[in-house]
């Protein structure tokens, strides 16, 4: 009853935001997609330390329509992270929930697709849970069983966008040149002053799920990382192993490809 009744006051509030917020576009707007312990947070520090960029982190919005970018500007804004001067709003999402019915609208947007690899990540998102005291991935089957349905996700998402409006990264490409990852994404979105990498980390981007509540806050910048080589094979079934390797291997080849 709670969420529906949320619901009921944020749609109609969010739709009067967008009615006089010319920033509540999708055109004007900046999505990192991607799947949790994907590097997102470091990357959407980045992003949202940039005068033209007004977000912190993750929103946990479900996009249906204009109003849903004004509920966006809501949230920002009861998070001290709206700035209305801003040229594009961003936001992340890390679930299928949230982008499961877009509306056609929504692919105007500019988005930033990142790819971790199956092996290291599916144990760190079982470790995150462990770590804030969640059930909701206990495991590294429950955790692996989300890294695929997202995955997947992505996949079916990235065609839908203009090539001119996305660009595909993986979260080691970005940890080991973070430089070179940064300057790319300038590339699509031309932002003035160049976007550089180096970020002021929000206490919004790692609170209530926005963001990453273990490292992230200790940085000023993306820090250049050495990519682990010989990570073991997660615990889990190997048909259910094999399932993700072939997922991310599919949305691989096809960001690859430009």
């Amino acid at each position: 009853m709670t969420v529906s009744v949320r619901s009921f006051v944020k749609a109609p509030v969010g739709a009067a935001v967008a009615a006089v917020n010319p920033q509540c576009r999708f055109d004007r707007a900046i999505f990192v997609m991607s799947h949790m312990r994907g590097a997102t947070t470091a990357l959407s520090n980045v992003l949202c330390s940039h005068p033209q960029i007004s977000g912190y982190g993750e929103a946990h919005i479900s996009y249906q329509g204009r109003g849903s970018l004004g509920q966006l500007a809501v949230n920002q804004a009861r998070r001290s992270a709206w700035s209305p001067s801003a040229r594009y709003l961003f936001d992340k999402m890390l679930h299928n929930r949230l982008d499961r019915d877009l509306p056609e609208a929504f692919f105007a947007a500019r988005v930033v697709f990142l790819l971790r690899a199956p092996e290291p990540t599916i144990p760190s998102v079982a470790n995150l849970f462990q770590h804030v005291g969640s059930s909701e991935y206990p495991d590294e089957t429950t955790a692996a069983q989300y890294y695929l349905a997202r995955v997947r996700r992505l996949t079916r998402l990235w065609p839908r966008f203009a090539p001119e409006r996305r660009i595909g990264l993986r979260s080691e490409e970005l940890l080991s040149d973070p430089e070179a990852a940064v300057a790319r994404i300038q590339d699509m979105l031309q932002m003035t002053p160049p976007l550089q990498n180096r970020y002021v980390s929000r206490a919004a981007s790692i609170g209530a799920g926005a963001g990453d509540p273990i490292q992230s806050g200790n940085h000023a910048r993306i820090e250049r990382r050495v990519p682990q080589e010989d990570v073991p094979v997660p615990n889990i079934a190997p048909s259910l192993m094999a399932q993700c390797r072939k997922a991310f291997e599919a949305l691989l080849h096809m960001m690859e490809e430009g």
